[in-house]
């Protein structure tokens, strides 16, 4: 789970906020319905966010640890997104790095959206593999 994931040790900063899009919230909500392991998990992580959503203040964020804070991303209304989420994430972390002064990073285990963001120029860093979902057997958190 995100809480437990040593992020600003692994990034090598003093403190991080995790920054959750509304397109990554969406995509939750359509995997928890499968009933599958994948589904569990996204059930789990979505219990998580909803609680934290209870101590959001008014930037839409949450002190989740000592070293982390989460923070959703709202889009607005008449938002337009692109047809690839993949796209989307990478559109809105090249936003944050933009209105944060290049202090974002893409963190993804997906090969696919590391390449997108190297191609627009975003931050990006490789979900370790300890850390990669179903890795537990391996020591590695379940996310």
């Amino acid at each position: 789970m995100f809480p437990g994931i040593p992020w600003a040790s692994m990034l090598a900063v003093e403190r991080v906020r995790l920054t959750v899009p509304l397109v990554v919230i969406d995509e939750l909500d359509d995997i928890k319905r499968r009933a599958s392991k994948d589904g569990r998990r996204a059930q789990k992580v979505l219990k998580r966010i909803n609680d934290a959503i209870g101590r959001l203040d008014g930037e839409q964020v949450a002190t989740i640890n000592p070293t982390m804070d989460l923070q959703l991303l709202i889009e607005p209304p008449g938002y337009s997104r692109l047809e690839s989420n993949d796209d989307e994430i990478v559109r809105q972390t090249a936003y944050l790095d933009r209105v944060t002064e290049g202090r974002a990073t893409l963190v993804s285990a997906d090969i696919g959206m590391q390449i997108r963001a190297v191609a627009a120029s975003v931050n990006q860093f490789a979900m370790p593999v300890q850390y990669k979902r179903g890795q537990l057997a391996s020591g590695g958190a379940n996310v």
